[in-house]
């Protein structure tokens, strides 16, 4: 039997892997597991099944079909103009001699936009997006550096890369800042829509001294079936809108980011 599993939290998301890998999980089966109740598994399915990650059937529950997510070309479209204000935000945090890793996302290749006068930095990426806005940013004079860009399996609808051998490569660096992107934040955590994807994410994360997620306001409140990392482990949060009204966020600052700049 596994030590009992306390923290709301953490059973949720224990929860969520077990459905992840068998499409079904069983309260009875949980409850030996994990050293719970069945009352408290079956609150604990109810919250899921509350907040869409899940539905419950007799005796457990099974997975909900996944979200979509869009592709690429398309999604870059959505709320454009604040996912580059929220870059812009993020640029500003960019200093000279930094290591800089930067997971994909249609926010976070933006940031190279915004840089000037940068000398020595190092960009380490899994996207092949950030990797040519990075490319332009050096071949402009805007910044004096190099682009490295992760080795691994691609992700044509995303242009990301991922899998076992991303993983192994991103275990030689260490980094001074992670500018991050996301699928879905919560009050809890964040969230994105693919496993090998969120594996690159959260190894970042964990390498870097500062993380800093960039999220528009179409993020918030959507809690996805893989997740990056406890919002705690994120040291800044760049929104285009306050934080919501409940969320505790003693271990993370949050800023709003207009097209006018951060309002603190």
């Amino acid at each position: 039997m596994k030590q009992e599993v306390r923290i709301k939290d953490q059973r949720h998301q224990l929860i969520l892997q077990e459905l992840t890998k068998e499409g079904k999980v069983y309260v009875s089966q949980m409850a030996q597991e994990f050293g719970l109740t069945p009352e408290t598994l079956r609150r604990d399915l109810s919250e899921l099944e509350a907040g869409g990650l899940l539905e419950r059937v007799h005796g457990g529950a099974v997975s909900k079909p996944a979200p979509l997510e869009l592709a690429f070309e398309k999604k870059k479209q959505v709320n454009q103009a604040e996912k580059q204000a929220v870059a812009q935000a993020a640029a500003q945090l960019v200093q000279s001699g930094m290591t800089l890793a930067v997971d994909y996302g249609t926010s976070t290749m933006y940031i190279a936009d915004y840089l000037k006068d940068i000398t020595n930095l190092t960009i380490v990426t899994n996207s092949l997006a950030a990797a040519l806005h990075f490319n332009k940013a050096i071949e402009e004079d805007r910044v004096q550096g190099q682009v490295i860009i992760l080795p691994g399996v691609t992700n044509p609808y995303q242009l990301a890369i991922k899998g076992s051998y991303t993983i192994e490569f991103l275990a030689n660096f260490s980094f001074d800042l992670n500018c991050m992107s996301c699928g879905g934040l919560s009050a809890s955590g964040v969230y994105d829509y693919d496993m090998e994807e969120s594996h690159v994410s959260r190894q970042m994360a964990q390498a870097s001294q500062e993380v800093v997620l960039v999220a528009d306001h179409s993020k918030l409140g959507k809690k996805l079936m893989v997740e990056i990392c406890p919002i705690k482990q994120v040291d800044l949060i760049l929104c285009d809108c306050p934080k919501p009204a409940g969320w505790d966020l003693s271990d993370t600052c949050w800023q709003t980011v207009s097209g006018l700049g951060v309002e603190l």
